[in-house]
C-alpha cells in the first residue's frame, strides 16, 4: 500500500528564453565556477552565460540565477548573481542538459526551458526577461473607520480540487499583516486572486474590550470574523481580482464589522492516535467549499476543547494530528454541527482506531466472467476533500487472486478508483453489499467491510470530426464528454474525458464507460488544476457548459461499441457572447 501526496498544481508564468548563436557570448564578472569534471578534457568544458532584464527593459542587477544538471540536480546545482550590467556566467561545465531558474525581489520566479550543451556546441547565451509582480494594496478599518492593525491579509487563488470542483485554496497564499494604520501591500504573480482578511484573536483596536453579554442577558458576544473581499463571510461569495504583471491595484479597502459569535465546547473521545491531536473548525459541510478558520487549537489533557469566535452556520469539527494536519496524518475524527443563536455545548468528536480495508477485484471478460489476470493493477482511495497542502490518495496492489488490502485509511469519504487493463472500465463498486460507484464510500463509522470491485473489458469508443462554420479550424480543438442526465454524487473523472482534435479536426476517445454523453468541441479552454494521476479537470465551473448545450451532440455508447459524431466548434467569441466568461 502506498500513501502518495500529490501537490496542487497551479499555472506558472514563464519568462523569455533565448539561446544566442555560439560565439555571441555575454561575458561578465558574475560567474559561478563548476567543479572540474573528471571525465571531460579541459578543451571540452562548456559555458552558459547571459543577461537579466527588468520591467523597464534595462539590465537587472542582483538577480540570483541557479543552474542545475538535469541528470543530478542535488549534486550539480550552481548559483550566480547578475552584476551591475545584469550579466551572469557559469563556466567549466561538462556537456549535458541543464535547468536554469532565477529569482529577484519584486519579480516572478523564472524557470527557463532545458539547455543542452555538447562538445560540438559548448557555449550558450541566455537572455532572461524577468516578469514584475503585481501589487494589491488597501486599508482595513473597523465599522467606525478606525484602522485595524494585525489583520492577516492573504491573496489566494483557485488551487484545490475537491470532488470535481475547483475552489480557493485554504493555505499557501501570499500573506501580509496590517500595520498600525491598517494598510497592507501584497506582491503577487499575475493571475486571478481572492483576498481574505483574518482579524487577530488576541489583539483588538486601541481602547476597546470584548463586547461580552452583560450579566443576566442572553445577548451573544460580538466580534470580528474572517472576511473575504469585498466584505462577505465565506469564499463562495468572494469577488476575484484580475492582476496583470506589474500592475498596481490600490484602494482595495475593507471595513470589518462585528457579528454575533459563539463558543463550541465538547470533547474528543475514542482511540487517540499516537501523535498529539488538535481540533480544527471548518465552515462546512466539509464536502462543500469548507473554509479553514484557523490552524486549530490543542486539546486539554482530558480531551476537552472550547472554540470561540464561531459565527452562525454549518460547521465541521475535525480532530487532526497536531504535527501537520490533513496532509501528514489525515482527519482522525470529525463531527458536523450547526450553530444557530447560542453557544453549543457537549459536542462529541469520536476518534476511531484506524483499521485495514480488505477487498477483491473481479475482471469480467468480453463474453464470460472469471478470474482474468489482475497482476499490475491497483486499487485507490481518492479523498473527496483536498487538504491545504495538496491532494493525496492511498493505493494498494491487486494480488494474483484479486485480493487487495488498503492499510488503515483515515476516516472520511472517498471515491474508489482502480487501474484497468486496455479497454477496461470499473463497472461496479460494492461496499457492505451496496453499490457506491456514484456515491463514494464513507469510512467515518466503525464498520469497514470488504470492497468488491468489478472491472469490465468492453469499454466503448467515440470518434468524430470537428468543423468550424465560421472560419478555419484552430490548431487543436478541445473535445469534452459530459454525462447526459443527473450528475453523480461524486465526480468521476472517467466519465469526463478530454482529448485534442488534430489539425484536420479528427479525434478519438478511447475507454469510454458505456452510457449517454453530451460531446462538445471548444476552440480554447483555460487550464485548471489537475487531479492526481494526471486526470485533467475541464471546467472550474461545472455549470459553464450548460450555456452551450445547443452546440453539443448527444451520443449513447454501449459496451464494446464505437460511435461517430460530427461537432461544430464553439469559438472563443461565441463563449464570450453566450456566457460572458472568457475561458
Amino acid at each position: 500500500m502506498r500513501f502518495t501526496p500529490v501537490p496542487c498544481s497551479s499555472p506558472r508564468n514563464r519568462g523569455l528564453f533565448t539561446i544566442v548563436a555560439a560565439g555571441a557570448l555575454l561575458v561578465g564578472p558574475a560567474m559561478a565556477q563548476a567543479p572540474p569534471a573528471a571525465v571531460a578534457a579541459p578543451d571540452s568544458l562548456a559555458t552558459i552565460d547571459g543577461v537579466t532584464f527588468g520591467a523597464d527593459g534595462l539590465p537587472l542587477s542582483g538577480t540570483t540565477v541557479w543552474l542545475a544538471n538535469r541528470a543530478n540536480e542535488r549534486v550539480s546545482r550552481l548559483e550566480a548573481a547578475s552584476d551591475a550590467f545584469g550579466r551572469f556566467a557559469f563556466q567549466n561545465l561538462a556537456p549535458g542538459t541543464y535547468g536554469l531558474t532565477a529569482s529577484h525581489a519584486g519579480y516572478e520566479d523564472y524557470r527557463g526551458s532545458p539547455i543542452t550543451i555538447t562538445a560540438e556546441r559548448p557555449k550558450a547565451a541566455i537572455l532572461i526577461k524577468m516578469v514584475p509582480l503585481a501589487v494589491l494594496s488597501g486599508r482595513v478599518t473597523d465599522e467606525d473607520g478606525n484602522p485595524m492593525p494585525g489583520v492577516a491579509v492573504s491573496a489566494r487563488r483557485f488551487d484545490l480540487v475537491e470532488n470535481g470542483r475547483v475552489r480557493i485554496g485554504a493555505g499557501g497564499g501570499v500573506g501580509f499583516k496590517t500595520g498600525a494604520t491598517g494598510e497592507y501591500r501584497l506582491m503577487v504573480p499575475s493571475g486571478h486572486w481572492y483576498l481574505s482578511f483574518e482579524p487577530p484573536k488576541a489583539a483588538r483596536p486601541a481602547n476597546e474590550t470584548p463586547s461580552a453579554a452583560p450579566a443576566g442577558h442572553d445577548e451573544p458576544e460580538q466580534d470580528y470574523v474572517t472576511t473575504w473581499y469585498p466584505g462577505v463571510p465565506d469564499s463562495s461569495l468572494a469577488a476575484g481580482l484580475d492582476a496583470a504583471a506589474g500592475q498596481q491595484i490600490p484602494e482595495l479597502n475593507l471595513r470589518l464589522r462585528k457579528t454575533s459569535v459563539f463558543h463550541v465546547r465538547g470533547k474528543v473521545l475514542g482511540s487517540v492516535p499516537e501523535f498529539s491531536t488538535k481540533i480544527v473548525a471548518l465552515r462546512g459541510p466539509i464536502e462543500s467549499d469548507a473554509d479553514v478558520v484557523d490552524e486549530g487549537q490543542p486539546l486539554e489533557s482530558d480531551g476537552t476543547f472550547d472554540i470561540s469566535g464561531i459565527s452562525a452556520g454549518e460547521w465541521v469539527l475535525v480532530a487532526v494530528g497536531a504535527g501537520g494536519g490533513f496532509m501528514e496524518f489525515g482527519p482522525a475524527g470529525r463531527a458536523n454541527v450547526e450553530v444557530v443563536n447560542r453557544d453549543l455545548e457537549n459536542v462529541v468528536v469520536v476518534v476511531r482506531p484506524l483499521v485495514d480495508v480488505h477487498g477483491s477485484v473481479k475482471i469480467v471478460a468480453e463474453r464470460s466472467a472469471g478470474n482474468a489476470p489482475s497482476l499490475g493493477l491497483e486499487v485507490r482511495l481518492m479523498p473527496l476533500v483536498a487538504s491545504a497542502g495538496g491532494y493525496w490518495y492511498m493505493a494498494a496492489p491487486v494480488q494474483s487472486d484479486g485480493a487487495f488490502t488498503l492499510e488503515k485509511p483515515f476516516p472520511g469519504r472517498y471515491r474508489v478508483d482502480a487501474t484497468t487493463p486496455p479497454g477496461g472500465f470499473v463497472k461496479s463498486v460494492l461496499f457492505d453489499g451496496r453499490e457506491c460507484i456514484d456515491s463514494g464510500i464513507d469510512l467515518s463509522g466503525e464498520a469497514r467491510l470488504g470492497l468488491q470491485i468489478t472491472i469490465g473489458t468492453t469499454a466503448g469508443t467515440i470518434t468524430g470530426t470537428v468543423t468550424n462554420p465560421d472560419g478555419p479550424l484552430p490548431a487543436a480543438a478541445t473535445v469534452t464528454l459530459i454525462p447526459d442526465g443527473p450528475p453523480t454524487a461524486i465526480y468521476r473523472p472517467e466519465l469526463h474525458p478530454i482529448v485534442r482534435a488534430d489539425a484536420s479536426g479528427n479525434f478519438t476517445v478511447k475507454n469510454v464507460v458505456p452510457g449517454t454523453y453530451r460531446v462538445y468541441a471548444w476552440e480554447r479552454l483555460a487550464p485548471v488544476p489537475e487531479l492526481p494521476l494526471g486526470e485533467a479537470l475541464a471546467f472550474a465551473d461545472p455549470g459553464f457548459p450548460l450555456a452551450f448545450t445547443s452546440m453539443s451532440v448527444v451520443v449513447t455508447v454501449g459496451e464494446d461499441e464505437s460511435k461517430h459524431v460530427s461537432l461544430s466548434l464553439i469559438s472563443v467569441s461565441r463563449m464570450e457572447e453566450d456566457s460572458g466568461r472568457h475561458r
